[in-house]
């Protein structure tokens, strides 16, 4: 559904929103979010959690501590540490 929406959002600009505002207007969050959600433990180490992001192409994945969400690890922040480690 994302990627749908995705392609949305490019014809938003070439049909100046006039259609895809009417399909934004009608879609519900429950109907664009993901269903079975990938999450990371806070202690998992990062190699885990940079394999889970780059097999899944996913730019982002929440953190759980007691299986409450804690916080999201982005693509960035892995790559902003690499950086720091150098």
């Amino acid at each position: 559904m994302l990627r749908d929406l995705q392609k949305i959002s490019f014809v938003n600009i070439l049909d100046k929103g006039k259609q895809t505002m009417a399909m934004y207007d009608s879609l519900s969050i429950d109907q664009v979010m993901t269903k079975d959600v990938v999450t990371v433990e806070k202690g998992d180490i990062i190699i885990n959690v940079a394999t889970i992001l780059s097999k899944n192409e996913f730019r982002a994945l929440p953190v759980t501590s007691a299986e409450k969400l804690v916080e999201i690890v982005t693509t960035t922040d892995l790559v902003e540490y690499l950086i720091g480690q150098y």
